[in-house]
């Protein structure tokens, strides 16, 4: 893209639309891989393609491709001993969360990765607990990442995972047409029937932090498989029967939470808060650890009245903005800047999603 002599933007859009019409979904843009999502399975990640990737050719040199750009990274972290960084941007659905997964499914394939099985399968972690269905897409991360790999003697040897600024609102309200997390539709759907008996735990219609939208049944996700690659996902990275035993009674006490009713009371010339479902408060409590006397007192104590964007908001959009700053004052120029896929130099890596 870069070669454009007009790059008005009707011209770029025109240009990314040709070659969408031609099968062609990644389009170089200097450092920037342009990634237009076909909504659509695609033959472009098998192994042999996988394969004719993991080469020492630098990245201009090679076809438009997130192989691409993993590869670069990998040669210029070995060859130039100095870090790389990929960064993606795109709105909802763009198909950010596909990209780190095709990154991990390179490195795999190429036998970069000394653990694979523990990297990998973070994946279905990360998704149960903070992806969701919203509006604009089925499986959107309400979350933002930062996989750090460390890479010793030309393959990654740890992988260190930051999550932050997740949509902790959404657990209590949900949109029209929108979901709460997926792990507790998943976790109702694939729980044995004795351990829901034990918890209380019913139909995903019965609760309130999961029926506010309407979208209990989501087309086309299997949730009972999906929570037996969660269970994997769990025992791989180490953690024992009880530990999970333990994360989902915290989950279900989270349902159990959003059932529990409230109501006015008129006490000493005044107007007070009193639960009216005090024996789902005395289970709540059990599950929880703590005495239903002190969840009573968590409960009524206090409440925050919050507006539309609460603070949360504010910090996503402040960093979208930024990322945009950033992408448009170097990321899309035409060879300098941050020292792209080829050279010796290294420093960032564009992959903008569309």
């Amino acid at each position: 893209m870069s070669q454009l002599s007009d790059v008005r933007e009707e011209i770029v859009l025109m240009n990314l639309r040709r070659r969408y019409e031609q099968g062609i979904i990644y389009t170089n843009a200097g450092d920037v891989l342009v990634s237009i999502n076909p909504y659509t399975p695609l033959t472009l990640y098998d192994s042999d393609i996988i394969q004719r990737y993991n080469c020492g050719q630098r990245f201009e040199q090679l076809p438009p491709h997130i192989f691409a750009v993993a590869n670069a990274v990998i040669n210029c972290t070995a060859k130039a001993a100095k870090r790389q960084c990929i960064l993606t941007s795109g709105q909802s659905g763009s198909g950010k969360t596909e990209v780190t997964k095709l990154f991990l499914s390179f490195l795999c394939e190429t036998k970069r990765l000394h653990t694979p099985e523990k990297i990998v399968q973070t994946t279905p972690l990360l998704e149960s607990f903070g992806n969701a269905k919203t509006v604009c897409n089925d499986n959107s991360s309400r979350f933002g990442k930062c996989l750090k790999l460390i890479i010793e003697n030309g393959s990654i040897s740890h992988a260190h995972t930051t999550c932050y600024l997740l949509e902790r609102s959404r657990l209590v309200f949900q949109a029209s047409h929108e979901r709460n997390y997926h792990v507790f539709y998943e976790m109702i759907a694939g729980l044995p029937q004795q351990q829901k008996q034990r918890w209380c735990l019913h139909d995903a219609e019965m609760y309130f932090y999961l029926n506010q939208g309407g979208e209990c049944r989501l087309h086309g996700k299997r949730e009972r498989e999906d929570f037996w690659h969660l269970l994997k996902s769990l025992e791989h990275l180490g953690l024992s029967e009880e530990e999970r035993d333990s994360i989902f009674q915290l989950l279900v006490a989270i349902l159990h939470l959003g059932n529990i009713s409230l109501s006015r009371s008129q006490a000493q010339g005044g107007e007070s808060v009193v639960i009216s479902s005090d024996p789902l408060l005395r289970f709540t409590a059990r599950l929880l650890g703590i005495s239903s006397d002190r969840l009573e007192g968590v409960l009524i104590s206090r409440f925050a009245n919050l507006g539309v964007n609460s603070f949360e908001q504010l910090c996503l959009n402040y960093a979208s903005e930024f990322l945009q700053q950033f992408f448009m004052g170097g990321g899309g120029g035409g060879g300098g800047g941050g020292g792209g896929g080829g050279g010796g130099g290294g420093g960032r890596h564009w992959l903008y999603g569309e």
